[in-house]
């Protein structure tokens, strides 16, 4: 069947300001489309209502494009996996999830699995193109050429840290005087001394990871970082710069202090101290607008946060654009029509609260005109930064009404990194890579925890297997990739 096209896309309120008044025309003119049916395979668990989700979600798809979207939800576990065989067998359909963990991007790319989009980006999605900022846009080229479109959330990189507002109204703490953890320690002392609570640090890796950019770096690879503001993009071992050693030290006086727990390093549960109200503060994750709200769900009942960015500024990386991306595969036999598919996705309230939140009255109930309170997330709960324009969505309870708007501010304004844009191919190094893993997953634990007899030695010793395990080949492919980036830009 034949069908006249001619539907207008409009954006929503939430993010009309962005394209200022321009709407996006999936036909630009009128023309006669052809039915096609699309395949779009993700990264997700099925789940019991997804089928009568995805029929509301094609009657949308069919009036606006005349195409049906066949979803295809690929388990978490096997994912990676069986995208490299269908792309092997050119049979990977016409949209798939990709990102700089999991199905590689980069990679993807360089084994020619995607479709350079450009053109089809200025003439399918012109709402899609204009969102983006030429900087956000440079953090998805390779070699110049789009191949995917980011999910648009939050993806400037900052470090958060958020602390009871009860103690912090108590003890009188000024949350937004707070830039770093060292300026936090006096009311820690405090706190901890008084109240019998502690900071949340465990014996895990995270704790040094989820404050990189409050020291103002940019993890081009988990081992490898340069400092976002260096004109010369040096590559650097992350382990012997004075800034980790800093921390160490810092983590060391807490331990000593109490105020990190002497048993932190044999705890697992993070989730059952946070609620046992016993933890004061926690240093982890990304800062974003709203992020109290959506992090107390893991705390105690009746806990309230308040929260702030350690650092100077939110980053721009490449690694934050690339976490979640939507690429059509180089075999689609309808590019066009996928490319008019994720105009739709993006641009489509409707549809977006769709596949992110299910069907009203069935698996959420709204509680004003932007705010629902989800209600059957065991029947469908899709994944919002999968599927399109986060910035499309309806708040969440407890949220603030603004917070689509306010996030959208913060990813413009964050300060991009001299890197931006360049993408590290680990795979000359791939066996360092995973020796350097083993020595990381040896000593920085006990780093994080602060349970260490003199952190000098124990750094100079963690540094020394680092060499060893060939961190330093790392450093020097990274470097030698950088400045090949910067010669051809």
């Amino acid at each position: 069947m034949k069908r006249k096209i001619c539907s207008v896309l409009l954006s929503t309120a939430m993010v009309c300001s962005m394209f200022a008044g321009m709407s996006a025309n999936v036909c630009a003119e009128e023309s006669e489309l052809e039915h096609v049916d699309l395949t779009w395979y993700y990264r997700a668990d099925s789940l019991p209502d997804q089928d009568a989700v995805f029929e509301k979600a094609n009657e949308i798809f069919e009036k606006e494009i005349n195409a049906t979207v066949e979803f295809v939800p690929i388990a978490v576990s096997d994912y990676e996996q069986k995208m490299q065989t269908k792309y092997a067998a050119g049979d990977a359909g016409d949209i798939n999830f990709t990102s700089s963990w999991c199905n590689n991007y980069a990679q993807n790319v360089a084994k020619g699995a995607f479709y350079e989009m450009d053109e089809l980006l200025e003439e399918y999605a012109p709402g899609v193109n204009a969102f983006f900022t030429e900087d956000q846009w440079n953090a998805v080229k390779i070699n110049g050429k789009i191949y995917g479109i980011p999910n648009a959330q939050i993806f400037a990189k900052s470090s958060n840290l958020s602390v009871r507002k009860d103690l912090a109204e108590k003890y009188n703490l000024d949350i937004t005087s707070i830039h770093s953890l060292a300026e936090l320690t006096p009311f820690l002392e405090e706190v901890c001394e008084a109240e019998g609570v502690e900071f949340e640090r465990y014996g895990v890796a995270s704790g040094w990871s989820s404050l990189i950019y409050a020291y103002g770096f940019d993890d081009i690879s988990k081992y490898v970082y340069v400092k976002a503001d260096d004109e010369n993009i040096q590559a650097v071992n992350p382990y012997a710069t004075e800034e980790f050693a800093s921390y160490c030290t810092e983590s060391k006086e807490w331990a000593d202090k109490g105020i990190i727990p002497n048993d932190a390093m044999v705890k697992t549960d993070m989730n059952a101290e946070l609620k046992s109200n016993r933890v004061i503060a926690r240093a982890r994750g990304v800062y974003k607008p709203g992020v109290e709200v959506q992090e107390v769900v893991q705390w105690g009942p009746g806990v309230e946060l308040v929260s702030t960015m350690l650092g100077e500024e939110a980053l721009l990386t490449t690694s934050g654009l690339t976490a979640s991306i939507n690429a059509i595969p180089a075999t689609s036999k309808n590019p066009e029509r996928a490319m008019m598919a994720l105009e739709l996705v993006n641009n489509n309230a409707e549809l977006f609260n769709l596949l992110a939140y299910g069907i009203e009255g069935q698996h959420y109930e709204k509680i004003d005109d932007n705010t629902i309170r989800q209600t059957a997330t065991d029947k469908y709960a899709g994944i919002p930064w999968m599927m399109g324009n986060t910035f499309n969505a309806y708040v969440m309870e407890g949220s603030p009404a603004d917070i689509n708007e306010a996030t959208i501010e913060f990813n413009n304004t964050a300060m991009p990194s001299k890197a931006l844009g360049f993408t590290f191919d680990i795979e000359p190094v791939k066996t360092q890579a995973a020796q350097v893993q083993t020595v990381v997953d040896e000593y920085l634990p006990a780093l994080n925890c602060g349970a260490v007899e003199n952190v000098e030695e124990s750094l100079a010793e963690f540094n020394s297997k680092l060499e060893a395990a060939g961190i330093n080949d790392m450093v020097v492919e990274a470097q030698t990739q950088i400045d090949a980036w910067k010669a051809a830009k």
